[in-house]
């Protein structure tokens, strides 16, 4: 229910003795409950850990969708990256991510819920270093890439708004990314993730720039380095 919420999806919650709506209806249960009601509504089975991947099945059940020729996934990197999907240009879904390292997680979940020839992902040029740290996690799943020229895609928009953004770069062909990045975080970077440092400590203490400079590609989490300090 609450990724349904998430995503501004209407439902309704039933009874498990309650008749469907109608035959059209789409609808969650165990694996048990749907194999048990073969031929009532259109039966999704999910788990606790499956709900992202049931909601994506769900909008594609009622977009009429069965066999994609092709998903585009547009992101919009950041902090809290931006996340957007087409088939076959129709838009699917957006979301906001909490942090990058869920992207592989969110992709996955999209791949996994339907049938398609070919999938792209669309990356914006922005924000190079967590760019490049997405970049090379991609590729590490053998996925299509293409860097984006961000220039246009975020004009007239509102600061942040990462999910518009990332629609307007799914939409963008870009040049297709093959090699893996170098991650080399520059001294700005690196006095703001000290900054940030002294944020979560409290004002306890303040990481080093090595330290700041792991956490900056990715090599340490926040709370690791600030380990490594006492």
């Amino acid at each position: 229910m609450e990724a349904l919420r998430l995503k501004g999806l209407p439902f309704t919650q039933l009874e498990i003795d309650q008749p469907l709506p109608n035959n059209d209806t789409i609808w969650f249960g165990s694996e048990q409950e749907v194999d048990n009601a073969m031929g009532e509504g259109r039966g999704i089975a999910c788990n606790i850990d499956t709900c992202d991947t049931a909601v994506t099945q769900a909008i594609i059940l009622r977009n009429g969708l069965s066999m994609i020729e092709s998903i585009s996934i547009g992101i919009d990197p950041g902090p809290r990256p931006g996340l957007a999907w087409l088939a076959d240009g129709v838009l699917m879904g957006v979301a906001q991510l909490e942090h990058i390292d869920f992207i592989v997680e969110h992709i996955s979940s999209i791949a996994a819920a339907t049938k398609f020839n070919e999938m792209t992902l669309r990356i914006g040029d922005g924000a190079p270093l967590l760019r490049d740290r997405i970049i090379n996690k991609c590729l590490e799943q053998q996925w299509n890439i293409e860097e984006v020229n961000e220039e246009k895609t975020s004009q007239g928009l509102l600061r942040h708004n990462h999910s518009t953004s990332a629609i307007r770069i799914a939409l963008l062909r870009g040049n297709r990314v093959w090699q893996h990045r170098q991650l080399l975080p520059g001294d700005g970077e690196i006095r703001y993730i000290q900054n940030q440092s002294r944020i979560h400590s409290l004002g306890a203490m303040t990481i080093s720039k090595e330290l700041a400079a792991k956490v900056a590609t990715g090599e340490l989490s926040m709370q690791q380095a600030l380990n490594h300090m006492r």
